[in-house]
This record gives C-alpha cells, sequence and structure tokens, in this order.
C-alpha cells in the first residue's frame, strides 16, 4: 500500500476537478428540480394549555390531616405534559383518522395515505402522520403547540382542530372514569365511617340513660367523658369522608372543558418554504464530497504495477523473510 500525501490528494483533485464539478452541478440542478416540482406544503399551527383546577372544596374542607396524607387528592389533572400526551397518542390519532372528511365518504387515513385504509393500514397512518404533527410544549408558559404540514391547507385545518378537540375529550373521559371509580371506592369508607358514628352515639346514649346523674371524676363520668369523645372523633372523620365523597361525586357530574384555545388556528395558513437553494447547496457539497473520497479510495488502494506500456504487470504480493532464511532457499534451489 503507497504512502498517502497531500500532494497526491491535490494531484488527485487537479486532475479531475473538471469532472466532479459537473457532476456536482448535476445533481445540484436535480435536487433544485425535484425540491420545485413538489407541491407546496401548508402548516396548520394552534396553541392550546389546560384549565387551572381551582376546585380545593374536597381537601380545604377535610382538614390538614386529610392534606397531609393525601386523601384530598383531586385525581387526575389536566397537566399540559398530559394532554401533549394525548395530541400524540395512538387512540387520539387513530380516531382522527376514521373520521369522514366532507365531502364524501372518504376518511382522514383516506387522504393522507390517498388509498383505502382499513385494520392493516393503521401502522402505515400512524407514521405517515406522525411526519406531519408535531407536539411541542413549553415549560415557562405551559403553552402546548400543535402543528399539522400537508399540501392540502383544508385538510391541514381540519387535522389540527379534530385532534385538539379529540385529545380533551380523551381526558374529560379518563377524568371522569376517575371520579367515577374514587366515588365506588369511597362509598366503603363512607357506610364504615356511618356505622362507626352509629356505635358511638349509641354507646353514649345507653350509658347516658343509665347514668342520669354522676358524681364529678367518679369513674362513670369518666367513661361518659370518654364516650363523648370518641362519638366526636367519629363524626369528624365521618365529616371527611362525606366530604371527599361529594367531591368525587361533583368531578363525576361535571363537564368542564380540559383545554382552553390560545392560539388559535389563522386565517390564512402559512406556507413552508421550499428552501431550494439550501438542498442544492447540499446536493452539490455532498456529491462533491462523495467524489473526492471515492477518487483517494480509489488512489490510496490501487496496487503497485511494474514495467511499463498499456500492459502493464501486477507484482506479486511476497511475504518479506530474514536474509539469513532467504540465503538458505537460494543455497536448497
Amino acid at each position: 500500500m503507497e504512502q498517502l500525501t497531500l500532494a497526491r490528494v491535490l494531484a488527485a483533485v487537479r486532475a479531475r476537478l473538471a469532472m466532479l464539478l459537473a457532476l456536482s452541478t448535476v445533481a445540484a440542478v436535480v435536487a433544485v428540480g425535484v425540491r420545485l416540482y413538489l407541491p407546496r406544503e401548508w402548516q396548520a399551527s394552534l396553541g392550546f394549555s389546560t384549565v387551572a383546577a381551582t376546585r380545593t372544596g374536597g381537601a380545604a374542607a377535610a382538614g390538614l390531616p386529610t392534606q397531609l396524607l393525601g386523601l384530598g387528592n383531586q385525581g387526575l389533572q389536566a397537566a399540559p405534559p398530559l394532554l401533549a400526551r394525548l395530541a400524540n397518542s395512538d387512540g387520539v390519532l387513530l380516531d382522527v383518522g376514521r373520521e369522514r372528511v366532507p365531502p364524501g365518504t372518504s376518511t382522514l387515513c383516506d387522504r393522507l395515505l390517498e388509498t383505502r385504509c382499513d385494520d392493516e393500514s393503521d401502522e402505515r397512518f400512524l407514521k405517515r402522520v406522525r411526519r406531519a404533527t408535531k407536539v411541542t410544549y413549553d415549560r415557562e408558559t405551559g403553552l402546548v403547540s400543535l402543528a399539522v404540514t400537508h399540501t392540502d391547507s383544508a385538510l391541514a385545518r381540519r387535522a389540527a382542530l379534530r385532534i385538539l378537540t379529540r385529545a380533551g375529550e380523551a381526558f374529560a373521559t379518563a377524568a371522569r372514569t376517575q371520579a367515577e371509580e374514587s366515588q365506588r371506592g369511597m362509598q366503603r369508607r363512607l357506610d364504615s365511617s356511618a356505622a362507626r358514628l352509629a356505635r358511638a352515639e349509641a354507646m353514649v346514649q345507653e350509658a347516658a340513660s343509665a347514668n342520669r346523674q354522676a358524681l364529678p371524676y367518679s369513674a362513670v363520668a369518666v367513661r361518659i367523658e370518654r364516650l363523648k369523645r370518641e362519638a366526636s372523633l367519629a363524626q369528624t372523620l365521618h365529616t371527611q369522608v362525606l366530604t371527599e365523597y361529594e367531591a368525587a361525586r361533583g368531578r363525576a357530574l361535571e363537564s368542564m372543558p380540559a383545554v382552553v384555545v390560545v392560539e388559535p388556528l389563522p386565517r390564512v395558513l402559512r406556507r413552508q418554504p421550499r428552501q431550494a437553494t439550501l438542498f442544492g447547496a447540499l446536493a452539490f457539497v455532498g456529491t462533491l464530497a462523495a467524489g473526492m473520497g471515492c477518487l483517494l479510495l480509489r488512489d490510496l488502494w490501487r496496487p503497485a504495477v511494474s514495467g511499463g506500456g498499456s500492459r502493464a504487470r501486477v507484482e506479486p504480493l511476497r511475504p518479506r523473510v530474514p536474509a539469513s532464511e532467504d540465503a538458505a532457499w537460494s543455497e536448497r534451489a
């Protein structure tokens, strides 16, 4: 293998510079032509955020012990990261893809894939719609941005609106289901606290009826006071459980929207730049670099030849052996 030097590199590039420039120019022209031939894309973008959670009745009424124990938890909250995740989830995107796009009976999946969609087309549709959809979340402002890019501006606008709507509906369904399950779970706690309160009150009534007059600091008076304290504690716990139960019922019945649109869709969608100059420059530089690399590799790995003329003979590669062994092999020969 010959040694690679800077002079050899420059000589190889100089000898074929015209050919490299011609190939790079052709590649740049083809890239610009393809970019200009493709239809221009439109981007439908909007920004939304979550409705602030202002429900504090359950935890505030329950008091400090319930807050410390986490018993007053309001459940699933409409956090911006959750809505951003729902907007890019498989379920929401597939529901949007199966909706009919007027006019006609074709679905959004049919329009994106340009063919009739079936159950086997779900994976291809998800890949295609995720390439056209971009969901970002700003931690500082809590704003979620949704952008859909497509050559059909009406289709991009409809897809963005439907994804936003379905993400909000998916969150509302999840929150309502969680509230209903929490309500059913709290029903058992409510029954238990009500039974405990009834037993405590019955014991206080029985002790007071049996001992209408009791001396202060006597055993009977102390027992009645202890029973009254137990009844008061049972009343407090029952009130906390009842407050949480009513809060769960309220969350199950409420229909407050989960999202609010901060930046609505513009009346005229923004055109995506073609960037033909950028693609042409990249094609030119890439072709030129690839050609120079091929020339250098060919000159680097070309075997050494001996002789002159067009019939050059390639010298065979022989292993290098010590001089003593070479002389011994010569004498034997």
